[in-house]
């Protein structure tokens, strides 16, 4: 037995006596000095001491508030972890307590979904660690990971993904230097996760490799790792893998992370079942359990609406697929969002507006954009057979060939994927393809704008024919092609639709 081992039982007993004693100065001692060795061997106990805590000590001491508050964010034995985080309210001074009153800020106003403050807080809690002096961060070398992990899943959970990715990095830097095995795989497992949304299988796998192994079965640090494993798995049609890893991940009470999970069943779902009602069936199920600031906003709330378009835009709902893409613009907390835009032209270029989707895919490539973003916009806009077809299909070759995105040929039809390159057909069987781009347009006409408007106030077909100097039969004939324009089959249906999506009745 090692000496670090054989001071954990004695550390208990220490904490379980001060307790008891209601020796709460050596409490907070034991909790300051020992955080690491707690958090990893004693998470049980740290959560009953930390609850045991009389609210009047605590209103006296920021440290032993920002401590409590972490505490009860942290899983007991499995359960969900709160969705309603509460800063403390006492007034910080040593720089602790600076730094766990605003981590715990932070993560309040995350998990209220106000993205906009929790990494106002996160930053300012960065700031305050710069402007330290080198004894006073030398003293909290020992808590830093756990502390500054909340700042990088701020940003992360505002899509805020280079700073998240920078934190995370720093983060595992600091944990493995002071033997926080939990932080290390916390934060490994979502720099994995980052890249497996935004750069290349080699890139994830070398994070994955760094992942140390958490011997708590009931702890959730470990998710985002294997989030970023499904996404790789999913990339590179490895259809067992990704299920079983979805399996797994559906069992998973972890909080931060539940609309990737969701994101993860989508897209097997979208590459390899030819019916898509079940997988949106359980989207829209889950979302409605949670609340709608938590639902609709940030990171979250974008990858839900972009979910929900790519499994609409599958089933040919491509009004609804739409509305779901400018709900997912209302989340994001930044305005770039060159995911949306691809799934944006896709819908514009199955609906006839082949000219719309171009323009938007080459606006998309101007902007220099990450790996994973230019292989599907090149795909999608070779796929229109515009004059760069042959220069996008020869980027698509060698992005597939070198960076593992062999996933991205459900987003064109079978001929055109085929038709990028012969050497890329192989398990094309086993994949679901897109419906081909349409060159019949979709857009509403002046009058069948005016007829659908009309019905959508509740007007008959006579009141529309009287008001705008029409027979029947054309106001009839007018309201048929608009739904079939949006792709409804009845005036309840279109109603719905333009509710969903009111952008159809623009001038």
């Amino acid at each position: 037995m090692t000496s670090e081992n054989a001071q954990t039982p004695h550390l208990a007993i220490d904490l379980k006596n001060a307790m008891n004693a209601e020796d709460w100065p050596r409490v907070a001692g034991l909790l300051t000095t020992e955080w690491v060795e707690l958090m990893s061997s004693h998470r049980d106990l740290l959560t009953e001491v930390m609850r045991s805590l009389p609210n009047d000590v605590v209103e006296r001491s920021p440290t032993l508030a920002a401590t409590r508050a972490y505490a009860e964010f942290i899983p007991d034995a499995g359960p969900v972890r709160p969705t309603r985080f509460q800063a403390p309210v006492a007034a910080p001074q040593a720089l602790l307590e600076i730094l766990s009153f605003l981590t715990a800020r932070s993560a309040g106003a995350r998990m209220a979904g106000n993205h906009v403050d929790a990494v106002a807080a996160a930053t300012e809690a960065r700031r305050a660690l710069t402007d330290a002096t080198p004894v006073a961060r030398l003293a909290v070398t020992h808590v830093l990971p756990d502390i500054c992990v909340q700042w990088a899943i701020s940003h992360f959970l505002a899509g805020d993904l280079s700073i998240a990715y920078e934190i995370f990095t720093e983060v595992y830097d600091g944990a493995v230097t002071t033997g926080n095995t939990r932080m290390a795989a916390e934060s490994a497992g979502n720099c994995a996760l980052i890249l497996a949304l935004t750069g290349t299988e080699k890139q994830v796998r070398e994070w994955l490799c760094r992942l140390p192994p958490v011997e708590d079965l009931t702890d959730t640090v470990e998710d985002a790792g294997r989030i970023a494993e499904a996404f790789i798995a999913i990339d590179g049609l490895d259809r067992s893998r990704a299920e079983a890893l979805a399996l797994d991940l559906s069992r998973s009470h972890e909080v931060e992370h539940w609309a990737l999970r969701l994101l993860v069943q989508a897209r097997i779902a979208l590459l390899w079942q030819p019916d898509t009602t079940v997988a949106l069936s359980t989207l829209l199920g889950t979302v409605s359990a949670y609340p709608t600031a938590i639902s609709e906003t940030g990171l979250n709330g974008g990858v839900i609406a972009l979910a929900e378009a790519e499994l609409r835009l599958r089933a040919g709902d491509y009004v609804r697929a739409r509305a779901a893409i400018t709900r997912a613009r209302g989340a994001a907390v930044h305005d770039d969002c060159p995911y949306l835009d691809v799934v944006d032209a896709r819908i514009s270029a199955l609906t006839g507006r082949r000219p719309r989707a171009r323009s938007v895919l080459t606006d998309v490539l101007a902007r220099d954009p990450l790996p994973r973003i230019a292989v599907s916009a090149r795909l999608v806009r070779g796929a229109l057979s515009d004059n760069d077809a042959e220069v996008d299909r020869e980027a698509v070759r060698h992005l597939v060939a070198h960076s593992g995105f062999e996933a991205v040929r459900v987003l064109v039809d079978r001929a055109s994927w085929e038709g990028t390159s012969d050497a890329l057909r192989e398990r094309n069987d086993e994949v679901m393809f897109s419906p081909v781009f349409s060159d019949e347009s979709t857009d509403l006409t002046r009058r069948e704008r005016a007829v659908l408007r009309q019905i959508v106030d509740g007007s008959t077909v006579a009141e529309i024919a009287e008001a705008e100097h029409l027979s029947p039969h054309t106001v009839k004939k007018q309201l048929l092609a608009a739904y079939r324009k949006i792709g409804v089959g009845d005036r309840a249906a279109a109603v719905d639709a333009v509710h969903a999506a009111p952008w159809v009745l623009a001038e």
